[in-house]
């Protein structure tokens, strides 16, 4: 674990710098990594802007294993905002934020959302309040499941953008609890890193060879001017993801073929009696396959003793629901399809199936599903932060 962390901490200080390609807002992406474009500079708008984010989602998960329980999830989540470009750099954006399920009374949550960016330089963007969302943080799914984006509270906190080169991502801290003196509840938070080394061109036009991404998590549940019964817990997750891309501007079907090899660790850094083991790894080879609407993607997973505070409990050692189950060894094939569409620019449909074999087991678990994003934005203030995304922001090295 050690070696891990350093390797990740002298990788982020080597690396060559150049200009920013900002992040975009994530919080609405869908399970399915959508087509991204960039706003150029001539067609950003001084002053006041508006926008309408919402996405509709269907996904039912029939999981069976004891790990956790099977649940669907049926609902909307829908953000109105408004921003006003102070600067040429610096932007404030206000709004709601509020989820909802099918046959519910009431909101899951409504939320106010607050926040300010600041295109501090050429390669670095600072964002403060309300935060995009996992999507803007991308991990592996034993780390984060990229079902959050449906079920959890929306991030507030601070998040810096960092885009050179060879390195892009984001550092973030998001704050889940807020505590006060004497109160009986643990503060709580979560804090990491999710980066892209490279990629370091091969042969072929538009061909990214190599890249590296490493993530690292951190989840702390404690506080000192709280008194209350809970064991403090602090939790560290990393990640290594070295991948070889191929792709060909001539293929006719495929775009892009990925083979990944994920490094995953787990570290108890307080708490360590909670779980029945303070230290695990795990590793997970995985191919991908992109096309024009289809993506798929197959992995063999083992891990030995692993836990991750918001991954899917499906590649944990213990269980969500059963504190006296522990299963050591995990090994699980994992594979998925998604279908993407756009609609007209305005967002895009999406339908998304995964399997987990538990090969101990001999069990089947699985998910599927539907979300519709849109993003209608009514009218647009000069942003600090370009949309960048996909193609277009590949060719932009």
């Amino acid at each position: 674990m050690k070696k891990l962390l350093a390797v990740a901490s002298l990788a982020a200080t080597i690396i060559p710098s150049t200009r920013l390609l900002a992040q975009a807002d994530g919080l609405f992406d869908d399970l399915a990594h959508a087509g991204r474009y960039e706003v150029e500079d001539d067609d950003w708008l001084w002053g006041v802007g508006a926008g309408l984010d919402a996405t509709f989602f269907f996904k039912n998960n029939e999981y069976f294993s004891p790990h956790i329980e099977g649940y669907t999830l049926v609902g909307y989540q829908v953000r109105p905002t408004v921003s006003y470009a102070m600067l040429p750099d610096l932007t404030l954006t206000a709004g709601l934020q509020a989820l909802r399920y099918g046959g519910t009374e009431s909101a899951a949550y409504v939320r106010p959302h607050f926040a300010v960016k600041w295109q501090a330089t050429e390669w670095l963007g600072v964002q403060a309040g309300s935060l995009p969302g996992l999507a803007s943080h991308p991990q592996h799914e034993a780390i984060q499941d990229p079902e959050g984006q449906l079920t959890e509270r929306p991030e507030f906190g601070a998040q810096l953008w960092i885009s050179r080169p060879r390195l892009r991502g984001s550092v973030w801290v998001n704050w889940r609890k807020f505590i006060f003196m004497g109160d009986t509840v643990p503060e709580r938070f979560t804090a990491g890193m999710s980066l892209t080394l490279g990629p370091w061109g091969g042969a072929g036009a538009g061909s990214r060879f190599f890249s590296m991404p490493v993530s690292l998590a951190f989840d702390h549940i404690g506080g000192q001017i709280s008194d209350y019964p809970d064991t403090m817990q602090s939790v560290a997750n990393v990640g290594l993801s070295p991948t070889l891309n191929v792709e060909r501007s001539g293929w006719r079907f495929v775009q892009r073929l990925s083979f990944s090899l994920h490094m995953l660790g787990f570290h108890a850094m307080a708490g360590s009696e909670v779980r029945p083991f303070a230290n695990g790894v795990a590793i997970s080879p995985e191919a991908r396959l992109t096309a024009k609407y289809l993506q798929a993607n197959v992995a063999w997973y083992h891990a030995n003793d692993f836990y991750a505070p918001h991954g899917n409990p499906l590649f944990s050692s213990v269980s969500n629901f059963d504190r006296a189950y522990y299963a050591s060894k995990r090994d699980l094939v994992v594979f998925g399809a998604s279908f993407v569409k756009a609609l007209g620019g305005l967002g895009r449909f999406a339908f998304d199936a995964k399997g987990y074999f538990d090969a101990r087991a001999s069990r089947l678990d699985y998910s599927y599903g539907f979300t519709f994003v849109l993003t209608p934005g009514l009218s647009r203030p000069h942003a600090p932060f370009r949309r960048e995304y996909g193609a277009k922001a590949a060719d932009a090295d």
